[in-house]
C-alpha cells in the first residue's frame, strides 16, 4: 500500500528540507509510503506525463492531485488546467487508483520580489481564483474526493489567531510550519475517508 502525490512546488516542498515537507510528515504519521512526485514549476500537463500505470500501480490506495498555479501564472486560461485535472482524475481511475483532488492555497501578498518579477500577480490572481472555484465544481461533477488545503490552512490560522501569511515563505510557497499544517490536513482527509 502506498499513496502517490503528484503536483508542483507545493507538493515538492520548495526550499524546505525533504524530511519536513508535508508528504514526508504524512508518511511518518500514517506509517505507509507517501511518494512525493512533486516537481518545482510543474504544470498540469506535466502532471499528466508523470501519471503512468507504473506510478499509479505503486500507489494502490490514493493518488493526490494538486496543481494549476503554474499554468495560471504562465498566462493560461483556466480551461486548460481544468481539462488536464479532469483527465488526471479519469486516468487515475482507469488505472485502478483512487484520485484525490487538492484545493490549492491562495497567493498571499506580499509576494517575494524575485517571484513578483516573473508574473503579473495582480492580473493573474483573479484568474487563479476562478480556476480554484471551477476546480471545486469539477471535483463535485466527477464525484472526486477533495482535500481542501485552502480551507484547512485558513481554518488553522484563524484557530490560533495568526494570519495565513505566517505559513508562507514568500507569498506563494509554504514554510516549514505550513508543511506541518498541510500534513495534518492530508492525514485527516485520508482517515475520514478510511483510505488508511
Amino acid at each position: 500500500m502506498a499513496i502517490l502525490c503528484l503536483g508542483d512546488s507545493l507538493t515538492y516542498g520548495y526550499e524546505v528540507d525533504r524530511k519536513h515537507v508535508w508528504p514526508a510528515l504524512a508518511e511518518k504519521e500514517l506509517g505507509v509510503p507517501v511518494l512525493n512526485k512533486g516537481v518545482n514549476g510543474l504544470m498540469t500537463a506535466g502532471m499528466l506525463s508523470l501519471c503512468t500505470q507504473k506510478a499509479v500501480s505503486a500507489a494502490a490506495t490514493a493518488v493526490m492531485l494538486l496543481g494549476g498555479a503554474n499554468d495560471i501564472l504562465s498566462g493560461l486560461d483556466p480551461a486548460e488546467p481544468l481539462a488536464n485535472m479532469a483527465a488526471l482524475i479519469d486516468r487515475v481511475r482507469h488505472m485502478g487508483g483512487t484520485p484525490l483532488c487538492g484545493i490549492p492555497i491562495p497567493f498571499c501578498p506580499p509576494i517575494r520580489e524575485d517571484w513578483a518579477a516573473m508574473a503579473d500577480f495582480p492580473e493573474r490572481t483573479p484568474v487563479y481564483e476562478e480556476y480554484v472555484a471551477r476546480l471545486r465544481a469539477l471535483a463535485g461533477e466527477k464525484d472526486c474526493p477533495v482535500v481542501d488545503f485552502r480551507a484547512g490552512l485558513a481554518g488553522h490560522a484563524a484557530g490560533i489567531a495568526l494570519p495565513v501569511r505566517a505559513f508562507y515563505s514568500d507569498g506563494i510557497h509554504l514554510n516549514r510550519e505550513g508543511h506541518q499544517v498541510f500534513a495534518a490536513i492530508f492525514v485527516s482527509a485520508l482517515r475520514e475517508r478510511a483510505f488508511v
